[in-house]
């Protein structure tokens, strides 16, 4: 496995360093740790444990094992976090959940369905956008009822980006559009007149929508 990469991009919400400074300091440290001989990593089977881990982002797992890190701050902010998941048996679930839906709203990608030019554009855009407004929903009502509990300024970082969102006046205005919009589709849209165009030899080369009701 390739070594040459050591730049992270940083997250939104960081959950392994506390600060911007901390992650610099990362940057400099994996650097120089590169120079040093890397048999520890076969020696303590790292790329096996982080291919276990986290299969799809192997190589970022494993450049974290790799770091090695020995900052009392990074580690107390890391431990608190865990404390957190230890404690609050229904946050690694809720986390969990929430990343599965995001992973599968990806891959349809809402950024291209800014013009929706069929019907089944227009409800995978429904759809991509009601997986956003879910997962605003699911933090907002676990952190409702579980913020005291919850100790660590890592997870309180991320719960408290979620209500940012959530009590932005856009996000209010794009539920409620969202709302008319499904009922337009589910309960308005009764027929649809499709034109078909045909070749010379009565072949379908083409189609589209001529009228709906």
């Amino acid at each position: 496995m390739q070594h040459d990469e050591i730049d992270i991009k940083a997250p939104i919400v960081d959950l392994y360093y506390p600060d911007e400074n901390s992650r610099n300091k990362m940057k400099k440290r994996r650097a120089d740790l590169m120079e040093l001989p890397q048999d520890y990593i076969s020696n303590l089977e790292l790329e096996r444990v982080s291919g276990i881990i986290c299969n799809h982002y192997q190589f970022n797992t494993l450049k974290m094992f790799e770091e090695m890190c020995d900052d009392v701050n990074i580690i107390t902010y890391r431990q608190d976090i865990l404390e957190d998941f230890l404690n609050i048996p229904k946050l690694a679930a809720t986390v969990q959940k929430i990343i599965n839906i995001m992973v599968e709203n990806d891959r349809t990608n809402v950024y291209n369905f800014s013009s929706p030019d069929s019907f089944r554009m227009l409800d995978e855009a429904i759809t991509a956008f009601q997986a956003y407004v879910d997962c605003m929903e699911i933090m907002h009502d676990f952190y409702k009822q579980n913020k005291p509990l919850i100790k660590s300024a890592g997870i309180i970082k991320l719960f408290e980006y979620f209500e940012d969102g959530y009590d932005d006046k856009n996000f209010r205005s794009l539920k409620g559009d969202l709302d008319e919009l499904k009922t337009a589709v589910q309960n308005r849209i009764r027929s649809v007149t499709v034109a078909i165009n045909l070749n010379e030899n009565l072949v379908p080369v083409g189609a589209g929508i001529v009228d709906y009701s």
